[in-house]
């Protein structure tokens, strides 16, 4: 952001306040901001200019942290079937015994391993494609055999090479501005699910789709933040399709570790209960459900043990 002109009004506004614990946060604060102009045409026209330059510079950055990306293909192709092995283990017992019964629920199937990316960069791509023509593992049933392997990465907000990096808000009503809300250009450059819609590639509905199919969905790498509120409510109406569908959460928590039992369990229910309350899901609902999220904290399942070398 702070390669963006002196005169973008919107880096002023975000320079005054750093507080962002979460890019959802500033994604947040864009939506906010917009209750400090005016909602004439010239005003809509100069956010969107410096909302879109802003855009160029996260890209910039990104570009350059993504050439910092170098791993070996081995260790990559390590990583992935590490972190497909990990997600079954589960914090206890009951846990492991509940995400068993979901795959055994699925035994007759191959696996696919689907990927949904909020990120800009193409490093979980690298990762991703160490296994795209290969198997990670293999399942029996009765008298059949079953692959496990990885599908595709859908980026669902675009990437750095395909210009269409999407950032904002949920919705119109996280532009506090009710009048630029209402303005097509200014919902193209701040409302990701409507700028997703007017791309036209169905990004959204291609991920519904893998989501439907699924039936455990890991949450690594974000926060429950309002932005995305589109996601968490659809995830909250695929819990209650099944009752073997299974959300992992991948929490990260800064100075958080495990001391004591009661601890761990409080801060378990409090994520569970920041995810539904992202929801639509009623109170009973919500009370059917979370016995069925898992929450793993500060699990870096992607975390190498080897410095990075290079190799194509």
């Amino acid at each position: 952001m702070k390669n963006a002109g002196t005169d973008n009004q919107l880096r002023k506004a975000i320079d005054h306040d750093t507080d962002f614990e979460n890019w959802s946060d500033l994604e947040k604060a864009l939506g906010i901001y917009t209750g400090k102009i005016e909602s004439s045409g010239e005003s809509a026209n100069r956010f969107i200019k410096d909302k879109l330059e802003l855009d160029d510079c996260l890209k910039n950055y990104l570009a350059n942290e993504q050439k910092k990306f170098t791993m070996k293909r081995d260790e990559m192709k390590n990583l992935l079937i590490n972190a497909f092995e990990q997600f079954k283990e589960g914090n206890n017992e009951n846990e492991r015994l509940l995400i068993r019964k979901t795959l055994d629920s699925c035994k007759d199937e191959n696996y696919i391993y689907q990927c949904i990316t909020f990120n800009y960069t193409k490093c979980i791509d690298q990762v991703w494609k160490t296994l795209r023509d290969s198997e990670t593992g293999r399942h029996n049933t009765v008298g059949a055999r079953h692959k496990e392997f990885s599908g595709n990465v859908l980026h669902i907000h675009g990437t750095l090479e395909d210009n269409e990096m999407i950032t904002g808000v949920n919705d119109e009503k996280q532009i506090s501005n009710s009048s630029l809300a209402q303005n097509i250009h200014v919902k193209w450059a701040l409302i990701k699910p409507y700028l997703n819609q007017a791309i036209g590639q169905n990004k959204t509905q291609k991920a519904q789709k893998i989501i439907d199919h699924s039936a455990i969905v890991c949450v690594y790498g974000m926060s429950l933040g309002e932005t995305d509120n589109i996601w968490w409510k659809y995830l909250g109406q695929w819990l209650t399709k099944q009752t073997a569908h299974i959300p992992m959460i991948y929490h990260y928590a800064p100075g958080f570790t495990v001391t004591h039992p009661v601890r761990q369990l409080m801060h378990a229910e409090n994520v569970k209960r920041a995810f539904l309350k992202r929801t639509d899901l009623t109170p009973a609902e919500q009370s059917a459900v979370q016995p069925r999220i898992i929450v793993y904290d500060n699990k870096n399942v992607f975390q190498s043990q080897k410095p990075y070398n290079i190799d194509s």
